[in-house]
Order: structure tokens, then C-alpha cells, then sequence
């Protein structure tokens, strides 16, 4: 979709997701884990491939509601460099996300993800 109003192109795909109120919490925590390891910062996956590695994009991320009283989404989001195409950055995406798929993760990356999110949990109470 174009329009003259939008000068910045964004591509993003979202998916039905369980939350805790619709579904076990186990796959409520664990996507709230892959959202962190996908895409919940410069440490993550789609920010070092498409953003440094690779030069595809301005930004890359991941956004998940696990709080949803019913059904959340899972949303994977980019921002094209210019001259870089939607498509081309689709097709990047949906090769991490394979990648991700086939290989899984490690379990020191799942181990950072968590303290990552449990850093944020605590530092706004602190403050």
C-alpha cells in the first residue's frame, strides 16, 4: 500500500498468538522469549542480520502482548533502507524466520533473552 502522506516505507506481518488468558502460559512465556531473541533490540537476531550485518533495513523488531484478555498477535516489523525494496526486505525476514525455524535456538541465547527482560522488568521499579 502507497500514499503521499507516508514518506518512510514499513514492512510487517502479524500472527494469532496465544496470551495468558486464552491459552497454557507456557506458550504465552515462551513467545514472549522468542520475541526477545527475534527481535527485542539491538541484541537481537533480525537487528544484527538486517540492520548491521546485511544493511537491509533502518530497523527490525518484534512486538508481542501476552497480557491480551483474549487472542494477541506476534509482530514482526522492519524499516527498509532507502533503495532497498519491501519485497527484498520481506524475503529477508522470512529467511531469518526459517533460519529460526530450522536451527532453533540456543539455550545461552534463550538465557540472555530471559535476563534481558528481567532487567526490564526491575529498572522502571527502581527508578
Amino acid at each position: 500500500m502507497k500514499s503521499a502522506r507516508a514518506a518512510q516505507p514499513r514492512w510487517s506481518r502479524s500472527y494469532l498468538a496465544a496470551s495468558y488468558g486464552r491459552a497454557n502460559t507456557g506458550q504465552a512465556y515462551a513467545l514472549q522469549v522468542l520475541a526477545e531473541i527475534l527481535g527485542g533490540g539491538a541484541g537481537s537476531r533480525l537487528h544484527k542480520t538486517l540492520v548491521l550485518d546485511r544493511g537491509l533495513a533502518l530497523s527490525a523488531g518484534c512486538s508481542y502482548s501476552a497480557g491480551a484478555i483474549d487472542l494477541s498477535t506476534f509482530r514482526i516489523s522492519a524499516t527498509p533502507k532507502p533503495g532497498i525494496t519491501v519485497g527484498d526486505l520481506e524475503a529477508a525476514v522470512e529467511g531469518e524466520v526459517d533460519r529460526l525455524t530450522r536451527e532453533g535456538v540456543d539455550p545461552d541465547e534463550v538465557r540472555r533473552a530471559t535476563e534481558r527482560m528481567q532487567a526490564a522488568s526491575v529498572m522502571p521499579r527502581i527508578v
